[in-house]
């Protein structure tokens, strides 16, 4: 029985040697894959392009939009969805009224969208090396850039404000029991 014991020790401790040898190779195996995707990942960041150097704002996270009160929650021309003509009894004169006013401020939104990337690539390049010499134009060119967001921002206002105009008080409070649902016709409103 002792010697049964013993080879089984034996057997033990030899399998447990073999074991300890077998988890350093695989704790060596995962350092060398964890520093190869440590480097991927370094690679991959530095051939990343940089950021938009003037997105949306770190202040407005959280915060509601300025025209907030307008939106509707829902995108494109929702006027025309079976769903909310039923839903709100959207009549053929509102939907005409609503095709017009969609029509004369989306030529203009279009537009004012194209001005903003315009002065939003102008900057680009310009805060790639900054040098004290060059601040006079970067202010310049980034006043230009807010401008050009204010712009859109009030066109993207009236739109909203003219759909809102040819809705009834009864229809506006139906739709706003509606924002933020989770029914199959809410989306969010994109003002590009």
């Amino acid at each position: 029985m002792r010697r049964f014991v013993l080879f089984g020790f034996v057997v033990l401790m030899s399998s447990g040697a073999a074991f300890a040898q077998s988890a350093k190779d695989i704790q060596d195996e995962l350092k060398i894959e964890t520093d190869e995707l440590k480097a991927k990942l370094e690679a991959l960041a530095q051939a990343a392009p940089a950021p938009a150097p003037f997105g949306p704002s770190i202040f407005y996270k959280g915060k509601k939009e300025p025209t907030a009160a307008l939106q509707t929650g829902l995108q494109g021309t929702w006027w025309r969805e079976p769903y909310w003509i039923k839903e709100l009894t959207v009549t053929t004169d509102q939907q005409k009224k609503m095709d017009e006013a969609f029509r004369q401020h989306k030529i203009k939104l279009i537009d004012l969208n194209a001005a903003l990337e315009k002065e939003e690539l102008i900057l680009e390049p310009l805060v790639q090396n900054v040098t004290p010499a060059d601040d006079a134009k970067i202010l310049a060119e980034i006043d230009r850039v807010a401008d050009a967001r204010a712009g859109l921002e009030k066109a993207n206002a009236r739109l909203l404000l003219a759909i809102r105009e040819i809705m009834t008080q009864e229809q506006w409070d139906k739709l706003q029991t509606h924002k933020g649902n989770n029914n199959p016709w809410s989306f969010s409103l994109q003002t590009k």
